[in-house]
């Protein structure tokens, strides 16, 4: 009675799949087969391997593609309208949104601009008037110094060639007087200026008369009869003048 040949191990179908991409099929060493069933394991195994193989190489189905229809273009074509005019509509915001933006900034600028030329004006009248505060009193003050003035200069000579000393001490005291007093203006800002010889200036000066004078310039100041000052760089007083007649 014949047996049939025993088989110790056979591979197993994961022990094929591992040879597939090689194309070539090998035996594990432990699979022992007998002789008599080798050539249809082998047969089976080969075809087995031939039809795994076939079904990975095989290349996927591509889908098929239809032609859109008329409706689903009519579709897209009012799609892509609407998105054009959202865009059209974003630009259009955009352009406002810009120029108010612009608005508001020159706004800004010029209402700035505004604060600071207000800023300066009113440091400017409070320095101002820091500086002629004292405009009316000084004025009060100018005819003090014209009275000394005349004094001084219409006894200058008598009080110089007289022996009493009395008198030359009371000379001595009007002009020190005098100095003290016109050492005080300098001191906050009010200086003679000089009119006699100059060329006759209305902002100045102050005409009263005119009379002849062949030795000197037409339309000049001759004769001085108050003195004129300035507070800082602005006219305190004009020059009460006379001046030379044109010829």
């Amino acid at each position: 009675m014949l047996r049939a040949p025993s088989i110790r191990s056979l591979p197993s179908s994961q022990s094929f799949s591992k040879f597939r991409t090689t194309g070539q099929l090998r035996v594990p060493a432990a699979a022992v087969i007998s002789t008599n069933l080798r050539a249809p394991v082998s047969f089976s195994i080969k075809r087995h391997f031939s039809d795994s193989q076939s079904n990975n190489t095989s290349e996927p189905s591509q889908p098929s593609q239809t032609p859109a229809s008329s409706s689903e273009t009519d579709e897209l074509k009012k799609q892509i309208a609407e998105k054009n005019k959202l865009i059209e509509d974003r630009d259009k915001v955009i352009a406002e949104k810009e120029k108010a933006v612009a608005e508001l900034k020159d706004r800004y600028v010029r209402q700035l601009a505004e604060t600071e030329n207000v800023r300066v004006r009113g440091r400017t009248d409070v320095d101002n008037t820091r500086k002629f505060a004292l405009q009316g009193f000084a004025k009060s003050l100018l005819e003090i110094a014209d009275t000394l003035q005349m004094a001084s200069n219409s006894v200058r000579k008598d009080i110089q060639n007289s022996d009493n000393p009395a008198l030359k001490s009371l000379f001595e005291g009007i002009e020190m007087t005098e100095k003290i007093l016109f050492k005080t203006f300098e001191q906050h800002g009010i200086k003679p200026f000089d009119s006699l010889g100059a060329q006759f200036d209305p902002n100045l000066h102050n005409g009263v008369f005119q009379y002849d004078d062949a030795d000197k310039e037409p339309n000049t100041v001759g004769q001085v009869l108050k003195q004129g000052y300035m507070l800082h760089d602005r006219l305190l007083r004009p020059a009460t003048v006379g001046t030379v007649k044109p010829r």
